[in-house]
């Protein structure tokens, strides 16, 4: 995909269709593929057919509210949030839109999120204990018992430890 379109088409491109756009253009970079193809999910979802040349501050506002109040990790929002501002800076650097709107964007303004972490003596009680399961069902628990234990003692994501082999890695 490239930026070369018609300005017919381009006075009326779709928000998804850009971002699709954009996500093709990274296709070396699979994590922001990802992050390109989630924030074009979540817009879809909340304003489908909206145009780059309708985007302005309310739009912009609405949806940062929207990313603010909706249920995803906050890591999440702020990369939707980052990618969205990299499609305005996209759209306006090819002529897609008159001004560079991500100029009007800041920061996702969000809540700090309180942690609680747990003690040694309840780690001590979650690792000891032994659901009363048989067989395959037993057997899974104890592996995933085991990959929290590696979780919270090494802080490795649940994805990693999957990825290892515990007959050489560990």
């Amino acid at each position: 995909a490239n930026f070369n379109t018609p300005p017919f088409i381009r006075k009326n491109m779709q928000l998804i269709r850009f971002i699709h756009t954009i996500q093709e253009n990274n296709a070396h970079k699979p994590a922001k593929v990802g992050q390109f193809n989630g924030l074009a999910k979540f817009i879809r979802n909340k304003s489908p057919n909206k145009e780059l040349k309708d985007i302005d501050y309310t739009f912009i506002k609405w949806l940062e509210n929207e990313l603010i109040s909706t249920n995803l990790s906050q890591n999440t929002k702020f990369i939707y949030w980052n990618r969205f501002k990299e499609v305005l800076s996209e759209a306006y650097n090819y002529d897609y839109t008159a001004k560079d709107l991500s100029k009007l964007i800041g920061s996702l303004s969000m809540e700090e999120i309180s942690k609680t972490y747990i003690d040694s003596q309840n780690v001590s009680i979650l690792f000891d204990y032994t659901p009363p399961l048989e067989g395959k069902m037993l057997e899974k628990f104890i592996l995933l018992r085991d990959m929290a234990k590696i979780s919270l003692y090494t802080g490795m994501r649940f994805g990693d430890i999957q990825k290892l082999n515990f007959d050489t890695d560990i």
